[in-house]
């Protein structure tokens, strides 16, 4: 099923200059030859590889950084970009942030959704925007879930790069 949707992914934006696609990666995708020699040799033919993200689904266990860490290095070489999908959720370890050299992090919607009533979910924002202004890395912070304007007032107020959710734009079969 991964490899379909990725296919599907790459058919539908192949040609797009101006718009890009993420795709959610598990470390069963990532440990799959057949679907990473796939990634691979898509982009490298790709026209616009840097329109290709991959979310690196941080839910998940990742049990084998050496591996991680060359499937994000090679994806680099070849122009796609990577994100840390789902940060701040379940047992999220800071070491991803360290390891995984990410172009994108982007915050849980547990926590984005809270931030306007939940100090602490409010502080964790605070924290990863001030972590972004303090690294060495050229990362970007986007929130997924922002549901209404109150919570995107708040995301400006943190230099949070990017926003996702309702606020924008509901599900829809098709790509507007």
């Amino acid at each position: 099923i991964s490899k379909i949707m990725i296919r599907k992914g790459f058919e539908r934006f192949k040609d797009s200059r101006e718009q890009s696609v993420s795709i959610n990666l598990g470390m069963r995708d990532i440990r799959n030859k057949e679907i990473v020699e796939y990634i691979f040799d898509f982009l490298a033919s790709a026209r616009y590889p840097e329109n290709f993200i991959f979310e690196i689904l941080e839910n998940e266990d990742i049990d084998d950084y050496e591996r991680l860490v060359d499937f994000v290095d090679r994806i680099h070489q070849l122009g796609g970009r990577i994100s840390i999908d789902d940060f701040g959720s379940g047992y999220s370890n800071l070491q991803h942030i360290l390891t995984i050299n990410a172009d994108y992090i982007k915050i849980d919607g547990s926590i984005i959704r809270r931030c306007c009533e939940n100090r602490e979910a409010e502080n964790m924002i605070a924290l990863i925007s001030g972590w972004k202004d303090l690294s060495t890395k050229d990362i970007k912070i986007i929130a997924e879930y922002v549901e209404n304007e109150e919570i995107q007032r708040k995301l400006t107020g943190y230099d949070v790069d990017y926003s996702q959710g309702y606020l924008f734009s509901k599900p829809s079969p098709e790509i507007k």
